[in-house]
């Protein structure tokens, strides 16, 4: 067992080469090494992916088909096949900062929570007029931070929030496939057992 799985969803023809590598280079950079990476992708892909894994302890899982558009039933099957003791859910368009694991870590040790929400860099979103609002096209040169507080539908990402694996399968997994589901599980995880804010920002969502 390893202390985090991070399990993300890779999919196909959104995602370049280039994009993967940034992600995969941030979990190489981390200062706290035991964590996994489960990577699942949702089409045909090469064996080699194109990307440079080295020194990463990896789980892949390719998959020709998804049940819905958003392929949150691969999150299901990511969880299924890790073997961290909580769980990190993400897209392989995000990126991690080099110390978020260690800090994280102690957190967990000095508390009796088993649900942790981080703030995230928000990249392309921005605030003008008491409004939040993403730009068409996206200016990625703008981002907002969110906290994940209160923890709710519409104030939390998928990678803020860090969930012990046991309360995973308490509920059933990933149970709502909708678009918004993220939010909608996280909270409901949140009212059945509690959650900790920690004060560090986890890293940029793209």
């Amino acid at each position: 067992m390893v202390r985090f799985s991070i399990v993300a969803v890779h999919y196909e023809g959104v995602t370049d080469k280039d994009t993967l590598q940034t992600f995969v280079d941030s979990l190489k950079n981390q200062t706290f090494k035991d964590f996994e990476l489960v990577i699942l992708h949702d089409g045909p892909m090469k064996e080699d992916w194109g990307v440079d894994f080295y020194d990463l302890k990896v789980v892949k899982y390719v998959s020709l088909k998804r049940a819905n558009i958003f392929g949150h039933n691969l999150r299901t099957i990511g969880m299924k096949i890790s073997s961290g003791e909580y769980i990190f859910h993400t897209n392989t368009d995000n990126l991690y900062y080099p110390t978020v694991f260690q800090i994280l870590n102690l957190a967990i040790e000095t508390s009796n929570q088993q649900v942790f929400v981080l703030k995230c860099r928000m990249k392309g979103l921005e605030y003008k007029d008491k409004k939040i609002f993403y730009s068409t096209p996206r200016n990625y040169d703008k981002s907002i931070v969110i906290d994940g507080v209160p923890l709710c539908f519409g104030n939390v990402d998928l990678m803020q929030v860090c969930i012990k694996k046991s309360l995973w399968v308490k509920v059933g997994y990933w149970y709502d496939l909708s678009e918004q589901s993220d939010g909608r599980i996280y909270e409901h995880l949140g009212s059945l057992f509690g959650y900790e804010s920690v004060p560090l920002v986890i890293g940029e969502h793209y």
